[in-house]
């Protein structure tokens, strides 16, 4: 709980390489996560056509959807941090550290061999869950070890909320 409340919400415009690779949000936020070592996520897209102005604000818009070129749209990410600092992206020209493929469509049947629903011992829903504890436990690991993460923001007195 502790934790959570040092991190905030922060629209950042997105790198424009992940839109140069045609990347997925899956893996703009593997690249992120990769990054960060855990400490951030991205959570969402602000796109804006370039044309029309038109603004759509996507939280979790899905594992395959495109990263917009940044010709058609400008793209922000929606990033959790514990400040705008802890945000790293693939810099112009940048290796590209994301996960190379998204996430299958769908998830296989839970069926057993006579077609019964629920039969498997661990639920994907339960590996999900194993997978991000996994995760947080990375992002404690690592912010605890660094504590100017948290101290910098107050130190600043600055409260950066776009």
């Amino acid at each position: 709980y502790k934790h959570g409340l040092e991190l905030e919400l922060y629209e950042v415009p997105l790198s424009d390489e992940y839109g140069f690779a045609e990347c997925v949000f899956f893996q703009v936020v593997t690249d992120v996560l990769q990054r960060t070592y855990g400490a951030v996520y991205l959570v969402g897209l602000v796109e804006q056509d370039l044309l029309s102005k038109e603004k759509k604000v996507l939280v979790n818009p899905g594992a395959r959807h495109p990263i917009k070129d940044p010709s058609i749209a400008e793209t922000s990410g929606i990033f959790i941090a514990t400040d705008r600092d802890a945000i790293v992206q693939c810099p112009a020209g940048g290796a590209f550290l994301g996960s190379a493929a998204p996430p299958p469509d769908t998830e296989p049947e839970d069926k057993d061999a006579k077609g019964r629903p629920g039969s498997k011992s661990r639920s994907s829903s339960h590996l999900h869950r194993a997978s991000l504890l996994s995760s947080r436990s990375m992002m404690e690991t690592r912010t605890s070890g660094r504590s100017f993460m948290s101290s910098k923001a107050s130190s600043t007195g600055a409260s950066e909320a776009e």
